[in-house]
């Protein structure tokens, strides 16, 4: 679902870079032996990809509910009795392998359903098309699998890797990107063009690297992403995990989100937070968007987006703006971004520790 407007670059970016992963992996889909690729969305043209038999569809909900949009989607195409592999978009490192062994397994007809995760999925597959519709429609894809297990079915999960669950939503995911291997010729073509600093990045992987520096690692981070992560850095690791599922469990809408920084910032502000952190930590990876959620502040994504590129004097909310720079004057490499940095992302930062090392 496209809602980014075109009147900032960075918007335009990020955007951009969706649409590359969506029309790569459809490349790599449609070299597989699916039957049918059927596309959904608001502006179901701006996939430019030209291959024969992908079917177009504009979405049917107004406003866009994506339960509803599904059990409408299933209806309308009548795939109430095939398998079906629902993919969200955005998920650059996800191979042509493994969308194979998906429909292999859809194929074998043992009847569970696979997805990369079980509480906050991007993808699943499941074998009868209409068991979609005896579930209570998610309002985001975080909660289909969970509802689809609800409804009865065996649910398994894929090997958490980079692969499976790196997904776009931040430009700082597109930074992280630039670590991977395997990229399709569309995310590649978008990355070379891309003017993101890497001076940043490049500090932080250097601090990971060295035996003599320690990393914190802040936000919604998995025991299986820590652990990944912190089997390749070189460096000593602290790890504050909170609030996971924040959106999928309705905490985040309801105003339920409760994070330690959070009520530190309250008590001394950004800057006497960032400069503890600096006591503990040569570097820092932090998901900000759960410090957004308990100081109760959502800036709009433009604001968002800078803020994750360190770009101060380009954001417009106050809040954000005090925050971005108390994060950029601390004197240690501070990496911020979504819920992606500190899932996916940690897999691509180890790999790349790993492989500096080789």
């Amino acid at each position: 679902m496209s809602g980014f407007s075109g009147n900032d670059d960075i918007f335009r970016l990020v955007q951009d870079a969706r649409i590359a992963a969506t029309e790569d992996l459809l490349a790599r889909a449609q070299a597989g032996a699916w039957d049918r690729f059927i596309l959904c969305s608001n502006e179901p043209e701006a996939i430019a990809l030209g291959q024969a038999g992908l079917e177009r569809l504009a979405n049917s909900t107004h406003p866009f509910h994506f339960g509803r949009e599904l059990q409408s989607l299933v209806q309308r195409c009548h795939l109430e009795e095939f398998g079906v592999l629902y993919v969200g978009g955005g998920l650059p490192l996800l191979s042509g392998a493994t969308l194979e062994l998906i429909r292999n397994s859809l194929a074998a007809g043992d009847g569970a359903a696979i997805t990369n995760n079980l509480h906050s999925c991007d993808f699943i597959a499941w074998p009868v098309g209409g068991d979609v519709l005896r579930i209570m429609p998610p309002d985001t894809d975080n909660d289909l699998a969970w509802q689809l297990r609800r409804a009865g079915l065996e649910v398994l999960e894929l090997p958490r890797t980079a692969e499976t669950i790196f997904d776009i939503d931040t430009p700082t995911d597109l930074l992280l990107l630039s670590l991977a291997q395997g990229l399709g010729p569309r995310m590649s073509a978008i990355l070379e063009r891309a003017p993101l600093d890497r001076s940043r990045l490049e500090a932080l992987l250097t601090s990971l690297g060295s035996i003599d520096d320690t990393a914190l690692c802040y936000g919604r981070i998995s025991h299986h992403a820590w652990a990944y992560f912190a089997q390749r850095a070189a460096c000593q690791t602290r790890i504050i995990s909170e609030e996971r599922g924040m959106r999928a469990s309705g905490r985040l809408a309801r105003g339920e989100v409760r994070s330690l920084l959070g009520f530190l910032a309250d008590q001394v502000g950004f800057p006497a937070m960032f400069d503890t952190l600096t006591r503990l930590a040569d570097s820092i990876i932090l998901d900000s968007r759960v410090l957004m959620a308990h100081c109760r502040q959502w800036p709009r994504a433009e604001d968002r987006f800078h803020s994750d590129l360190g770009q101060v004097e380009a954001i417009e909310d106050p809040w954000l703006k005090e925050m971005t720079r108390a994060a950029q004057q601390c004197g240690v490499p501070v990496l911020l971004g979504g819920h992606c940095l500190v899932s996916g992302g940690l897999y691509l930062l180890g790999d790349a520790v790993e492989a500096a090392r080789q």
